[in-house]
């Protein structure tokens, strides 16, 4: 018995000894891989695009809407005069993971393209629609650390409120005011990002690509 347990005692030893330290890779703020990775889940045409991402909840991929994960892979592929609804999934995947679900007939006619379900392609309009935003919420990347494949990259967001006590604000709720009104600058002065909630945006190595996973106050 004493001898199994000694054979146990350095088994449990080396296992010990092939454990691997983890891989951590810690990027610049300013980085331009990390701001495309999170820039690029609020492109499109929706003005508050971010709020689908920075809320009061926690976010996973599949908890974002077609249409957002449709405006995502579409800039991919615009200008194209057709797309086929295969290329546009496989590029969804690329940046929602490859058991994000989509159904093209979940979403009403865009701005750039019209769905043909008897081709499964869509096709270029003629006359896209358009318009401009009022001031939007804000972000500003402060840490991005990955550790074998795992990025975590954490911002600070400023809440914009443009409906009666303008301003920015520290939380999604809009209760903590911190900056009043908008300083009418192109491009805007940033609000003070430090007074605002922090985020972290956790995105995983997926077949060679970073894949949004989820987002949560922290």
């Amino acid at each position: 018995d004493k001898l199994f347990e000694k054979e146990e005692v350095k088994e449990k030893k080396e296992e010990k000894v092939e454990q691997k330290e983890p891989v951590i890779i810690t990027y610049e703020a300013t980085d331009e891989k990390i701001i495309e990775l999170v820039s690029r889940l609020m492109k499109g045409t929706s003005c508050d695009a971010i709020e689908e991402f920075v809320n009061d909840k926690k976010v996973v991929a599949k908890d974002i809407s077609n249409k957002r994960a449709y405006y995502v892979a579409m800039l991919e592929h615009y200008p194209s005069n057709t797309i086929a609804l295969e290329e546009l999934l496989q590029t969804m995947r690329k940046y929602f993971g490859r058991d994000y679900s989509f159904n093209p007939d979940s979403l009403d006619e865009s701005c750039e393209y019209k769905y043909d379900a008897s081709t499964k392609t869509y096709i270029k309009k003629d006359i896209p629609c358009g318009g401009t935003c009022p001031p939007m919420t804000q972000y500003k990347i402060t840490k991005a650390v990955d550790t074998d494949g795992v990025l975590k990259i954490d911002v600070k967001v400023a809440f914009s409120k443009t409906d009666g006590n303008e301003g920015y604000y520290a939380d999604y709720a809009r209760t903590v005011q911190i900056q009043e009104g908008f300083d009418g600058n192109y491009p805007p002065v940033d609000p003070p990002f430090e007074k605002g909630t922090t985020y972290q945006f956790t995105f995983q190595m997926e077949d060679g690509n970073y894949v949004y996973v989820s987002s949560e106050p922290i």
